[in-house]
């Protein structure tokens, strides 16, 4: 009994080619699902502001005793104005990924394909990390204004 069970949960796994495709504005964006922790659902009101860091980086939320910064990739991608919705979608990233447990906003979570099928369907963009620039981490400086 317990040998079939866990041949179902088997096929029931997601391949390790396998790919979670996502909607970012008008691009579909493809994440290895190796390389998801989680796909979260954040309501805006969780979500403490970064004054002073590029328009980008839309702040911080708590997740299981933990802050997580939300990069916005419509903004990165499409020099979007930003999230304007009070609930949204982020992936967040695991260990394995260059951008490990930050939690990319995107549109909506389109489904999942393989990696054959990403070769194939030229409107599907992989995800690249090089998208986050390295110095969204840093803060921009004040300036106070003249008198």
């Amino acid at each position: 009994m317990t040998d079939s069970f866990e041949a179902d949960l088997d096929s029931l796994a997601l391949p390790d080619s396998s790919y979670f495709l996502t909607q970012v504005g008008r691009r579909r964006l493809a994440f290895p699902s190796t390389e998801i922790a989680e796909v979260m659902l954040v309501d805006r009101s969780q979500v403490l502001s970064l004054p002073f860091y590029q328009p980008s980086l839309l702040g911080v939320v708590h997740v299981q005793g933990q802050l997580v910064p939300l990069v916005t990739l419509q903004v990165l991608l499409e020099g979007a104005s930003g999230v304007t919705r009070e609930v949204f979608n982020a992936v967040q990233l695991n260990a394995s990924s260059q951008l490990a447990g930050i939690a990319l906003v995107i549109d909506q979570l389109v489904g999942n394909c393989t990696a054959e099928q990403l070769a194939q369907d030229s409107t599907i963009e992989p995800f690249n990390p090089e998208i986050v620039p390295a110095d969204l981490w840093q803060p921009r400086r004040w300036i106070p204004l003249a008198v």
